[in-house]
């Protein structure tokens, strides 16, 4: 007689419950919901796993083919697969499968085949810049095992099948940069219309000026990375116009009616820095006579722009780094926990990285901020470039 009522209640049976329940459910709503779900909670969960696994074996660097094809291996096999490695070199790593952790029901749900794309393909593309997936047998299409190629090379991808992916989203190829600009400045236009009071034709909404190759290639990014939930990090000199980017990114998102709000995390204060982010309770110290809204409850559904985010005190890092991850927080001297919704958009002029190799900054934080990081080019030393500015 077994001991335990329990003992089938497995991890991983556990997994394979809740993601076919979740998938009845979403077959209500039809299959490009559910593809969009699959996407979503596979990319999410692709950067918890590589973040896990970057804190145990103390890697900050990009990961190479041999961590990479770890790394995709030990999620699969963890949850109940059997996959090995068929082939590997720089541009294309073929691993095979001869058991879905998703069992026999995975014949149902062919979709599923979506979340090994996401979480092999996005993983692949924040460490070698690009990725296609493509699935060439699978089990839940009945041809007994699972074989998938990821590719890391472009020029090795061109005549396969399969899902591009470049940071953590698939890529959209973009034919007319001067389109794209117009688009962006235009989505500019409207959110700086509506938050400004006193709009006039002399005072226009800014404008984002890309003539060199690089800026181009940011301005094609913050289209990719606009509609998305992750969070972006901005490195770049003083004055190249992270702000800018920033707000370019919250007026192409899905909160674009939402609040935006900046705070320069450098020109606080260490001791007022925590109030000022989450808010303070009524006397919660010397001087607080009244509730405090932090930037957060401020930005609620919005977007929240950390600049200077390296110069957050470790306490602060802390705090920060909780409500990422839990998505609530907890004004300072209070006990109530709050409920928020905000995207993070960070801006640094240092190099977080080395702060993180210093311990001046936390590795977990780092990684949490940075999923989709941005680098802006100092100002060129080209004559053309200010005779645009002054037209």
């Amino acid at each position: 007689m077994n001991n335990n009522p329990l003992s089938e209640l497995t991890p991983v049976f556990f997994l394979q419950t809740f993601i076919l329940e979740l998938m009845h459910a979403s077959e209500q709503q039809g299959q490009k919901h559910c593809e969009q779900l699959i996407e979503h909670i596979a990319k999410t969960a692709g950067c918890f796993f590589e973040e896990t696994y970057r804190e145990n074996t103390h890697k900050n660097e990009h990961l190479d083919i041999e961590s990479y094809t770890e790394l995709i291996l030990g999620i699969k096999n963890n949850i109940g697969g059997k996959f090995s490695l068929a082939s590997s070199n720089q541009d294309c790593i073929t691993v095979t499968n001869t058991c879905c952790p998703f069992g026999e029901q995975v014949t149902n749900f062919p979709e599923l085949c979506r979340m090994t794309s996401s979480v092999f393909g996005g993983i692949a593309a924040r460490n070698f810049g690009y990725a296609k997936v493509e699935i060439k047998k699978s089990i839940a299409r009945q041809d007994g095992k699972c074989e998938v190629c990821i590719y890391t090379n472009p020029h090795a991808a061109k005549g396969h099948a399969g899902m591009e992916y470049t940071d953590t989203t698939p890529v959209k190829e973009i034919n007319d940069i001067n389109e794209l600009q117009c688009r962006i400045e235009s989505s500019m236009q409207r959110l700086w219309h509506k938050q400004s009071k006193q709009i006039s034709k002399k005072h226009q909404s800014p404008a984002i000026i890309a003539k060199s190759p690089m800026m181009q290639k940011i301005l094609q990014s913050i289209e990719v990375i606009a509609p998305t939930l992750a969070t972006v990090l901005i490195q770049g000199q003083t004055g190249v116009g992270k702000e800018l980017i920033a707000r370019a990114i919250h007026a192409m998102s899905d909160r674009c009616h939402k609040p935006f709000v900046t705070i320069n995390c450098g020109a606080i204060p260490e001791s007022l820095i925590e109030s000022a982010l989450f808010g303070h309770e009524k006397g919660a110290f010397t001087g607080a006579i009244e509730v405090h809204h932090g930037y957060f409850e401020r930005a609620e559904g919005g977007t929240l722009f950390l600049d200077e985010v390296d110069s957050l005190s470790p306490a602060a890092q802390t705090r920060l780094l909780r409500v990422i991850q839990e998505a609530e927080l907890e004004r300072v001297g209070g006990k109530q926990t709050l409920a928020v919704d905000v995207r993070i958009i960070s801006a640094t002029n240092q190099n977080l990285e080395s702060l993180v190799k210093q311990d001046l900054f936390r590795n977990d934080l780092y990684y949490r901020i940075n999923v989709v990081r941005l680098s802006i080019p100092p100002w060129p030393n080209d004559r053309k470039i200010y005779l645009i500015l002054c037209n």
